[in-house]
C-alpha cells in the first residue's frame, strides 16, 4: 500500500512539474511578446511622430508658397498702373512665375494629401497588427488558463 501511495504521490509530482514548467514556458513567451508588442507600438509611435513632423514641413512650405502667390499677385496688380510696355512685358514674366507656384502648390498639396492618405493608412494597419496581437494574446491566454484548469481536474 505504501508503495502504491508513494507511486500515486511521484507520479503526481511529476504531472506538477511538467505543468509548473509548462506554465512557466507560456509565461516566458508571453513575456517576450508583450516585450515584442510594446516594441513594435513604440516604433510605430515613432513612424508616426516622424510623419506628423514631415506633414507639418509641408505645410509651412504650402504656407510659404501661398505667401508669396500672395506676393506676387500684388505685384502684379502694381504693374498695371505702370505703362503699357513695360506692363505687358512684366504681366507675362509675373504669370510665368504665378503658374510655376500654382503648380508647386498643387503639388504640394496633392503630395500632402498622400502622406495623410499614407499616415491614415499606415497608423489603421498598424492599429489592425496591434488588435490582432491583443486578441492573439488574449485567445492564448484563454487558452493556457483551460489547459491549466483541465489539468487541476
Amino acid at each position: 500500500f505504501d508503495r502504491t501511495l508513494r507511486q500515486e504521490r511521484a507520479a503526481a509530482s511529476a504531472k506538477l512539474a511538467e505543468a509548473v514548467a509548462q506554465t512557466t514556458q507560456v509565461r516566458v513567451e508571453l513575456q517576450a511578446k508583450i516585450a515584442e508588442s510594446e516594441t513594435l507600438i513604440a516604433s510605430l509611435r515613432a513612424r508616426a511622430e516622424q510623419l506628423q513632423a514631415r506633414m507639418a514641413a509641408m505645410d509651412a512650405e504650402r504656407v510659404a508658397q501661398v505667401r508669396e502667390l500672395e506676393t506676387v499677385l500684388a505685384d502684379k496688380e502694381r504693374i498695371y498702373a505702370q505703362a503699357q510696355a513695360a506692363r505687358e512685358r512684366d504681366i507675362e514674366a509675373l504669370n510665368a512665375r504665378i503658374s510655376a507656384l500654382d503648380r508647386q502648390v498643387t503639388e504640394g498639396q496633392a503630395a500632402l494629401s498622400a502622406a495623410r492618405v499614407d499616415f491614415t493608412r499606415r497608423l489603421e494597419e498598424e492599429n489592425a497588427t496591434r488588435e490582432k496581437i491583443i486578441k492573439d494574446n488574449a485567445t492564448l491566454v484563454a487558452q493556457l488558463r483551460k489547459q491549466a484548469a483541465d489539468r487541476e481536474e
